[in-house]
């Protein structure tokens, strides 16, 4: 069974770049996608990803609580944040989403994937489905 993942970034552009990238992988399902938080907040109980790519700077994000994000999802999963900035104030907002794994967008060609299939090789019963 394909690991479900679900893309979250503003741009238009990245998403096409990561789409590409998992696509090639019949181990990977992108089930959907948005450029804001208040979608992802509203699509992820309802399309059940294993993993969110999250970009850390969305549009809406001083709309959203950050100690909040997982809550008003509703749904846990690993969420791998993703930024054209890596400095400490970027890490720690990573920290405050429930981040597990922070990639710089610079890195992400090289990262992204691999990334996402070892967080897929977590034992999927460990995650609570609310």
């Amino acid at each position: 069974m394909p690991c479900r993942v679900f893309l979250a970034d503003d741009s238009e552009v990245v998403r096409r770049a990561i789409r590409g990238r998992l696509s090639a992988h019949r181990d990977l399902e992108i089930v959907g996608e948005t450029e804001t938080f208040a979608e992802t907040i509203r699509l992820v109980p309802i399309l059940k990803p294993r993993i969110i790519v999250l970009d850390i700077h969305l549009k809406d994000f001083d709309t959203v609580k950050p100690l909040d994000f997982c809550a008003q999802a509703g749904y846990l999963c690993d969420i791998i944040g993703i930024s054209i900035f890596s400095d400490g104030e970027t890490e720690l907002l990573a920290q405050k989403l429930g981040v597990r794994v922070f990639i710089d967008k610079i890195n992400l060609a090289e990262e992204l994937v691999p990334t996402i299939l070892e967080l897929c090789k977590d034992d999927p019963l460990s995650f609570q489905y609310t």
